[in-house]
């Protein structure tokens, strides 16, 4: 460990003298690395935690020692350390067995490796920047399938629900107008304002990113509260921890993500009840509507000098949904799905990412994983990500109606919360632990299939 640690330093003091990102990267890959070697069930949390932190990182570092670069080396850690996981997922035997899911998911990875090499989107960094957020991102399934027992699962949901509790409270002051030197600095510069006025985003890399996070933390404190041995102390503990952060994601103005939560908690209770997967359906769409019809009734009455400027955007646009950006989004995505006709083999993995623009070419945004695949991969993006998207909803509802563990509602709801940005790694912490969770609940309905197969060539002898 001696040994470990002068190797790592004197890396970390090599990159120092090139760029403190570069030497607090090297530091952390080695860290990382050698905790994925000796202790892959830490690993696993450690690195979904440090991506929840990630955007706090860069821009502390960043003003510190007053550098920006255009490429942030702490961006990379957790796709190496993705990789080193998922590699040793693949030698504990994540491919052997194979389901439906597994394979569109080496489908999917297959197209992101092979869009990286088209010539289409110009430079050959642009197709390794797509592969770093739209190939990285799947290795995680990998490490769920191979990996993730129900208490690596359960560590990850805590350790993640946690920090966003505390990312939440910063928030909540950021809210209020206390920025630090440096998030100033960053929002400035990004633009994240609304009404002139700074929007909030706690630790993490951008708002959308914050909205998010704070809707999966909800989902897993209400699963959580679902156990059925749960004692009195955490039945009185886990709603109070609630009300920090659904008042975070009301400030947050983010009106999607709050679409995405009571959809997420409308079908896993539907799904926990065993009812067909029809009526779930059916649920997820009344919830939206009483949502719709709340927000249509107060409204009107909604406004004024008085209210916080994020408060009424959020009721607003949830009063006038037409009027929205929602409509904008469902235009991208329709032009994508018709642009993936004119290119039926898409115009690269890095098409849809910010490295375009600086590799010559130009961003073709899209606002969703089904829009990026259908620019990305053409045709067989999108054939390939319907599939996914299909397979993986079905296999959810499924499990949570089946698997008694608190751990099955929360994967679904957390794969529902994240609708539109499933295996997108540009809300850094989000893909991967969807994608995580997926593998995860793949190997379990797996198991349970070969249990009940068992159980019936037991009963016919």
């Amino acid at each position: 460990m001696l040994a470990l640690a002068v190797g790592i330093g004197g890396v970390g003091g090599v990159a120092l003298v090139a760029s403190p990102h570069w030497a607090l990267a090297t530091i952390l890959v080695f860290g990382f690395g050698t905790l994925c070697a000796l202790r892959p069930h830490l690993a696993v949390p450690a690195l979904l935690v440090y991506a929840t932190v990630l955007g706090f990182t860069r821009r502390y570092v960043s003003y510190t020692f007053d550098t920006f670069p255009t490429l942030d080396p702490l961006i990379l850690v957790l796709p190496v350390g993705g990789a080193i996981l998922a590699a040793m997922a693949v030698n504990r035997g994540a491919l052997r067995d194979r389901t439906r899911l597994t394979t569109i998911v080496l489908i999917l990875l297959g197209l992101a490796v092979i869009g990286a090499l088209n010539p289409l989107q110009g430079s050959p960094m642009v197709g390794a920047a797509g592969l770093v957020f739209f190939g990285a991102p799947l290795l995680w399934f990998f490490v769920g399938r191979s990996l993730c027992t129900d208490d690596v699962l359960a560590r990850t949901y805590r350790w993640v629900a946690v920090t966003v509790l505390a990312s939440s409270l910063y928030g909540l002051a950021q809210s209020a107008g206390a920025f630090t030197a440096f998030d100033r600095a960053w929002s400035e510069a990004t633009n994240f304002q609304l009404g002139g006025e700074l929007r909030p985003f706690g630790w993490s890399s951008s708002p959308g990113e914050y909205a998010r996070m704070l809707a999966v933390a909800v989902v897993i404190l209400v699963a959580a509260m679902g156990q059925r041995r749960l004692s009195q102390l955490r039945w009185f503990v886990l709603p109070l921890l609630l009300l920090p952060l659904l008042a975070a994601l009301a400030f947050a103005s983010v009106r999607s993500t709050l679409v995405y939560l009571v959809l997420a908690l409308a079908v896993a209770a539907a799904a926990r009840r065993r009812v067909s997967i029809a009526t779930t359906a059916v649920a997820g769409v009344l919830s939206l509507a009483l949502l719709l019809v709340a927000a249509s009734t107060i409204g009107g009455s909604f406004g004024g000098d008085s209210v916080d400027p994020a408060l009424a955007r959020q009721v607003e646009g949830l009063a006038n949904p037409t009027d929205s950006t929602a409509t904008a989004r469902f235009d991208l995505l329709g032009r994508a799905l018709v642009q993936s006709v004119g290119q039926p083999i898409g115009q690269g993995t890095g098409i849809t990412t910010r490295a375009a623009a600086r590799g010559g070419s130009a961003i073709l945004i899209t606002e969703s994983d089904l829009g990026d695949a259908a620019v990305s991969w053409g045709i067989p993006g999108v054939v390939a990500f319907a599939a996914f998207l299909v397979t993986a909803l079905v296999l959810l509802i499924r499990l949570a109606g089946t698997y008694r563990s608190w751990l099955a509602p929360a994967t679904l709801a957390i794969f529902m919360v994240a609708t539109l940005r499933w295996v997108n790694g540009g809300l850094y912490p989000l893909a991967p632990l969807v994608l995580l969770g997926l593998g995860w609940a793949d190997r379990r309905w797996q198991r349970r299939a070969v249990a009940d197969d068992a159980e019936l060539e037991a009963a016919a002898t």
